[in-house]
Parts: C-alpha cells; structure tokens; sequence
C-alpha cells in the first residue's frame, strides 16, 4: 500500500507551479548566460563551491547563481556598479490579469535603504531606450524571495535590468549581491492558491485536507489556514517552505516541503482542531519578517499541516495533511 501511495504522490510533485498560472521566463542560471544577458562591472556567474558563496549554500536553484562581487578578498571594491540585463524582450499578454517578476536574492552589504550599495530592478519596455524603477533589494544576511507587480506592463514586451551600485569606494568590503531563480509569471494572485501532494489516510478518514479563505494580499494581511478531515480535539500545527519534493514519509503521512535555500518553519504556537475535525489559523505575515521563510508579495510558499492523531493507521500517533501553494501579491 505504501508503494502504491508514494507512487501516486510522485506523479502529482511533478505537476505545474499552479493550475491557472503560466511562467513566461524563468532563469536558473544553471547554463552560461551568453546570449540570454549582458552583464557588466563585477556581475558574473558563480558556482555554490565557490570559496566566498559557500556559506551561503545552498543556493535556491542547484549550483549556480549571478553575483555582484569579486573572488579576491569576496568584496566589490574594484569595480563598485553594474547591470545585469536581458537580451531578448518577454512579451507580457495582454489577455492576463497580472504578472509578477520574481527572484531569489541575498544580499550582503554596507547597508540597506541607506543611500550606499543600492540592489535596483528596472523595467524596459521601449527596447531598453528608458526605465522604469521597480524597486530595490531591501533584506541583509538571507536568502529570500522578492516580487514586482509587472501588471501595468500587460500587453508590452519588456526588458529586466538589475543593478548594483555602491555609490563610492568606502566600506566596499562584503560578499555583494547574489540573485537566482528569476521568473515572469502570468495570473500567479488571480488564480487562489492550489492543492498539491495527497493526503495519507487517518484514523477518521482519508485524510485531512489544507485549505484557506481571506486574502493573499500581503497589505491586506488576512489570510487564513484551514484544515479539514483531521481527528479531532487534537493539536496540530502548520509548517512551510520555499519548494516541492518528493514525498518523505513522516509519522504516519508524508512531507511533501523541502527547505531549499532557506528552512522549514512552523507556524506556532500549536493549535487544537475542533470537535468537528477542523482548524483555522490566521497567518501571522507581518510576524515572518522574523522567520528565514519571510513572506513577501510575489514570493510562492508551500504548506502543510502536521497533527496529532492516535491511534492512526500506522501505529506513530501523528500525520501530516496534503500540501497548500500560494502565491501573495500586494
């Protein structure tokens, strides 16, 4: 039975980012850049052994990523600004109901919001002859996942610019910018968040199920867990984590979250479901600021639930729910 049960969670971890979504643009850097992006200044294409980014391994995409920065002394000082930029335009449909760039970014140092060592993200959409500002890198010391509303570009081809500017020579010393992952998606906030993984049977059932109500909004900041399915009067408490692996058994369901670049982090303190075998937890988002998974418009998170539940079927005294992917816009 077990066999059959990992089997059927492979086949749906290997499943699109998100029924309703569409990924125009991705980037992992895992191949040369030539032909895709220019870079100048200190930007170049780094390896996760690297002497000066091993600590901050893993990176969110396999072995490699874009640094701003130089292997000698792992500090900017020789050459304090450049760009990073596309070659070829992205067509954003104008049939879409939003867009989001996102990426994967770490960030090391003078300061941040300061006036100094400036992490900027541009947007072209006459052929790179203007910019537009979209925003800036604004975290030191993590990797985390940052996003810009590409929404009032739909129906425009567009260029992506990344720069970094330290303004001067003083207090150059620190790694740089590091970024990964970049994407373009289509409708990743109007399509709600998506089911992925399966449920293991319960002792009340086949399993608990994770759903959610409120908003994504990251402003409106009333987005709530739910779970359904689960035995009850017993505690449980969420978990999340930046990307889908395959399934791990744990307790008696399985862990269908990897930790990436980042963790797992749970969602505390533990909560009772109710008599009825259902539970509602409210999303502290303002309260990730303080968690390695900090919770940012644009970025893409990945929950379960694990819960108490004895005796279950596998004799642990515990399961884990299906998975909940969403995305959280502004």
């Amino acid at each position: 039975m077990n066999r059959i049960t990992v089997a059927a969670l492979l086949a749906i971890a290997a499943s699109p980012l998100s029924m309703g979504q569409t990924v125009v643009f991705e980037e992992d850097f895992e191949t040369p850049i030539a032909g895709r992006w220019t870079a100048t200044g200190l930007w170049h294409r780094a390896r996760s052994s690297n002497g000066c980014l091993t600590s901050i391994a893993p990176f969110p995409s396999n072995k490699y990523a874009m640094w701003f920065g130089e292997n000698i002394g792992c500090m900017y000082q020789t050459n304090w600004v450049g760009d990073l930029q596309m070659v070829t335009p992205v067509h954003l449909p104008a049939t879409a109901n939003d867009a989001w760039l996102t990426l994967w970014s770490y960030e090391d140092t003078e300061c941040f919001s300061c006036g100094w060592d400036w992490r900027f993200v541009y947007l072209s959409d006459d052929g790179g002859q203007t910019w537009n500002w979209l925003g800036e890198g604004n975290l030191l010391w993590r990797w985390y996942q940052i996003g810009f509303d590409l929404t009032p570009w739909l129906g425009k081809d567009v260029l992506i610019r990344f720069r970094f500017d330290a303004v001067d020579l003083i207090s150059n010393q620190y790694l740089g910018w590091v970024i990964d992952d970049v994407s373009i998606v289509l409708d990743a906030c109007s399509s709600g968040p998506t089911n992925f993984c399966v449920a293991a049977p319960n002792s009340v059932g086949p399993g608990a199920i994770a759903g959610w109500s409120g908003s994504t909004s990251v402003q409106v900041n009333d987005f709530h867990l739910t779970l359904s399915g689960a035995p009850a009067n017993q505690f449980a408490h969420f978990f999340y984590g930046p990307v889908e692996i395959p399934p791990i058994a744990l307790a008696d369901g399985f862990r269908c979250i990897g930790s990436g670049a980042t963790s797992l982090a749970r969602i505390l303190p533990a909560a009772k479901i109710d008599g009825s075998g259902q539970l509602d937890v409210k999303l502290n988002i303002p309260g990730s600021l303080f968690s390695p998974n900090i919770i940012t418009p644009g970025s893409t998170w990945r929950f379960q639930c694990w819960y108490r539940d004895g005796p279950g079927p596998g004799g642990n005294g515990s399961n884990v729910s299906d998975g909940l992917r969403v995305t959280f816009c502004l």
